[in-house]
């Protein structure tokens, strides 16, 4: 399997210009989810010297319309991680190698009649079937990708190495075979025992690997069309291999969507949602969130207590003053009755006050979330074992322009010329997550995978109608009224920070990067995403010493 690897880096070997152009340790991407969601997706290197202590840090900044209607009051913190999903998981690299794909399948196939030892190796055998799916996934989605960015740049290289591309094809059909032939044929003739949990592993991941395979051969396939004199051989070996899933599907009972009407379509859809996230789940780490609000409560709440104590102890003090001095005693039980309204009074204001102050105050400075990263993996004997990858935390603030970061502001206003542009009224939301990750720590995982997805629905509640009336003069036609669309700019600005410290170095360096993009959208919701200042155009590096 070395010599398809070797072809295989043929197709991808762009890939680093497109998705990682300066941080190896941080590398991204932006797109639109759906209609309504914006998804970036973040990858941070996990390789390295054990020894090194690596902090990554990702601030977004988004730059709202005044117009669009959304400030402190309208949409709150509570709403920002309302519309905010995150998913951590660990990257998929495990090659497949048809000599031994689940060799751990196979240690548990051979005690099959033990009982204590079958079942010792069930949570083990699981995920390595899931990881199996996933890594079958991710080639397919890396051969599909890399060979859209080498179209698009050489295609005459690809078109010299037909023979390569044709090869990767066919590896990928005898990897799925071997996987059938090997383990999911070995249940359906009941050749062993076998549990139902690993029972259904392997046949729903064999389902999965099966529709995957067949999306992204289509895609293939479309992408050849413009080259159709060049790839009619490979044309011909997709279809074949489409011919030969569709059958399988339909020996083994298989839903097949050409075997259906819309309720079948439907109903792929469903599964398909169902299917990814069973086979991912392998990949997730769990995660355990810290919500901060509690804490800072606590802290005010002291704050407040201790201030309103010390007040009260002063009032007694001053109580125990007069009642020390020589007064009428109808003066003194006055004096003392105001003192103690007065000291009972402020103490409950002063309780409330310092809380609404000290808690206005810590919120700004202090992060809204703490997050553990963990990852289950078994071992050998299928013992758990769970390792501690790092921490997270993450903070959302409105800020003032006088506030934001100057190179973020430089970023912003790069393009435009400030003489003859009108004056742009924005909001500005800044997002910031700051991980600090144990480097090494995880074995044969070479990164995390970190997928943020943003909620614009909130949005477009108060934004006109996604198409207005527009009148004007043609030269040729005269007046001319037609309907024009209406959209609305959001421009986000990302910063990407990397900081290393070698072991007992005083000294470190932090790596900065800049990006912007801006989101298109309508009424509706998202129309698109375009690329402003790509990544890999703005960057520098800080050297600092800590005191």
């Amino acid at each position: 399997m070395k010599e398809n690897y070797d072809h295989q880096k043929f197709i991808y070997e762009d890939l680093i210009d497109d998705f990682d152009p300066t941080l190896s340790d941080i590398s991204s991407l932006s797109t639109v989810h759906d209609r309504y969601q914006f998804e970036s997706k973040f990858n941070y290197d996990l390789n390295g010297d054990e020894n090194s202590e690596k902090n990554y840090e990702v601030d977004i900044y988004f730059f709202i319309p005044k117009n669009i209607g959304i400030n402190r009051d309208t949409y709150t913190r509570e709403d920002f991680y309302g519309d905010i999903v995150n998913y951590l998981r660990i990257s998929s690299t495990q090659k497949q190698d048809n000599r031994d794909l689940l060799p751990n399948l196979k240690k548990y196939f051979a005690v099959h009649l033990t009982t204590r030892k079958r079942q010792k190796l069930i949570q083990l055998v699981i995920q390595d079937i899931k990881l199996f799916g996933c890594s079958f996934n991710s080639e397919l989605k890396n051969l599909h990708y890399g060979l859209f960015q080498v179209l698009n740049k050489k295609s005459h290289e690809i078109i010299q190495r037909v023979d390569v591309l044709q090869k990767l094809l066919v590896d990928f059909q005898k990897t799925l075979q071997v996987y059938r032939d090997e383990y999911v044929e070995k249940l359906r003739q009941q050749m062993v025992v076998v549990d139902s949990e690993v029972k259904r592993a392997l046949f729903l991941v064999d389902e999965y690997n099966s529709y995957r395979l067949e999306t992204t051969l289509i895609s293939i396939f479309r992408l050849l069309q413009p080259y159709e004199d060049h790839f009619s051989e490979i044309k011909t070996t997709i279809e074949n291999i489409l011919h030969g899933e569709i059958n399988y599907r339909s020996k083994v009972n298989i839903t097949n969507i050409d075997e259906g009407d819309d309720a079948v379509r439907e109903y792929y859809h469903y599964r398909m949602g169902l299917l990814k996230k069973y086979v991912s789940s392998a990949l997730y780490l769990q995660v355990t969130n810290i919500k901060n609000d509690k804490k800072y409560r606590n802290i005010v709440a002291g704050i407040g207590a201790a201030l309103a104590a010390l007040w009260a102890s002063l009032a007694n003090v001053h109580y125990w003053q007069v009642a020390q001095v020589g007064q009428t005693a109808n003066l003194q039980l006055m004096t003392i009755i105001i003192i103690g309204v007065v000291a009972y009074v402020f103490k409950d204001r002063i309780k409330d006050w310092s809380k609404s102050y000290f808690n206005e105050q810590l919120k700004h400075r202090l992060p809204d979330f703490d997050r553990h990263m963990y990852y289950t993996r078994y071992d050998a004997n299928g013992e758990k074992q769970q390792y501690f990858l790092g921490k997270s935390t993450e903070y959302m603030r409105y800020l003032q322009k006088k506030a934001v970061s100057p190179d973020v502001l430089y970023v912003r206003e790069m393009g435009h010329d400030s003489e003859i542009e009108p004056q742009r009224h924005e909001m500005i939301i800044h997002y910031s997550k700051t991980l600090k990750l144990q480097r090494g720590n995880l074995e044969g995982v070479p990164s995390i995978k970190d997928v943020v997805r943003f909620n614009f629905a909130k949005f477009l509640s108060k934004l006109d109608n996604p198409s207005k009336s527009l009148s004007y003069f043609d030269r040729n036609k005269g007046i001319i009224s037609i309907e024009a669309p209406k959209v609305y700019h959001i421009n986000v600005v990302f910063r990407y920070v990397v900081c290393e410290k070698k072991n007992k170095e005083i000294k470190y360096t932090r790596n900065i990067e800049l990006e912007r993009i801006r989101i298109i959208l309508n009424k509706k919701g998202i129309l698109r995403v375009e690329e402003v200042i790509p990544r890999g155009e703005m960057n520098y590096q800080e050297a600092q010493s800590e005191h």
